[in-house]
């Protein structure tokens, strides 16, 4: 009887060691099941939390790039366009000097015609018209060729139209100082005529202008 009695209390200490085994596993199960949600949690913040995008370095890096080719191709394409240009404006200039000796080509055979006559056998009156026919087709000439005569007496007023003319053709002028000696033999070409004339040309040349005529 004794030896039965202690095989049941240590089959029952046995039985209980069993159970206390397993409420240490339960309690870590009990433990396990906070963690498991505590990881859910931060998985959903992170998901919630804006994502920085990993190639925002590489989409400036390309903008600049396409930025710099963009600059480079316009700066190309000017330069194309200044050199096109200058080379139509060399052109332009070859083909009008062309022009104008086409045109000056008939009244210099006339001149030379002239100069062929024998002045001991040709009336002076008839070199005098030749000539005045030969002045007027280098003048129609001239005038075909863009120029304007300025029928100025004094230079003052020469100087003035041409400076004015100019000026509106939209050329620049540019004053260059000369230093005048005190004349110390001949006569003074400044007249009353040459400064009354530059007096009136001025206001003549305004309203010529404001007429469309100059």
């Amino acid at each position: 009887m004794a030896d039965h009695r202690h095989h049941h209390r240590r089959d029952a200490g046995a039985h209980g060691d069993e159970q206390g085994g397993e409420k240490p596993n339960g309690k870590a199960n009990g433990h396990a099941a906070p963690q498991g949600d505590g990881q859910a949690s931060d998985a959903s913040a992170q998901q919630g939390a804006p994502q920085q995008p990993a190639s925002s370095g590489g989409e400036a890096q390309d903008e600049l790039q396409a930025v710099r080719d963009r600059h480079l191709r316009l700066a190309a394409e000017f330069e194309n366009y200044r050199k096109r240009v200058e080379r139509e404006r060399s052109e332009s200039w070859v083909r009008a000097q062309a022009e104008l000796a086409g045109r000056l080509l008939e009244p210099l055979d006339d001149l030379q015609r002239i100069a062929d006559f024998d002045p001991a056998t040709t009336p002076a009156a008839a070199l005098h018209e030749g000539a005045e026919m030969v002045e007027k087709k280098f003048l129609r000439a001239l005038e075909a060729a863009g120029l304007e005569e300025i029928d100025a007496a004094g230079m003052v007023s020469f100087q003035v139209e041409a400076t004015y003319r100019a000026l509106r053709k939209g050329f620049r002028v540019v004053e260059v100082p000369i230093v005048f000696t005190d004349r110390t033999a001949g006569q003074s070409k400044m007249s009353r005529a040459v400064a009354l004339e530059a007096v009136w040309r001025v206001p003549r040349l305004r309203l010529t202008a404001l007429r469309g005529k100059l």
